[in-house]
């Protein structure tokens, strides 16, 4: 949720919105060069980053990544797809963005 709500401010900044200090010129390019999502209207985007929150709070809770599919099994199973789509190996859904293996790294993520 932290990350989600995150992101939401900035898209909010992004577009000067009411009430929001809007981003600087330094901040856009920043956030442009880690393939930021600035529009999020496709429901995989929010799935993605509300899983990508569950897991760093499993990582918090437990100090690795070693997701158990008996005790979480929807989580596993998106941890084993990150990395497919990391490597190149999943069947159909295409590579992670450049934001999305940024932040997996930023936490230690291990890609094997």
């Amino acid at each position: 949720p932290d990350l989600n709500r995150w992101m939401i401010h900035q898209r909010s900044r992004r577009r000067s919105a009411y009430g929001y200090v809007p981003l600087s010129d330094e901040q856009k390019c920043l956030l442009e060069s880690i393939d930021f999502p600035m529009v999020s209207k496709r429901p995989a985007f929010r799935v993605w980053y509300e899983k990508y929150d569950q897991l760093l709070s499993f990582w918090r809770q437990n100090g690795h990544f070693l997701v158990d599919p008996r005790e979480a099994r929807p989580l596993a199973n998106w941890v084993r797809t990150q990395r497919q789509r990391h490597n190149g190996t999943h069947r159909t859904a295409g590579s992670l963005s450049k934001s999305q293996v940024y932040l997996l790294e930023r936490i230690g993520f291990p890609w094997t």
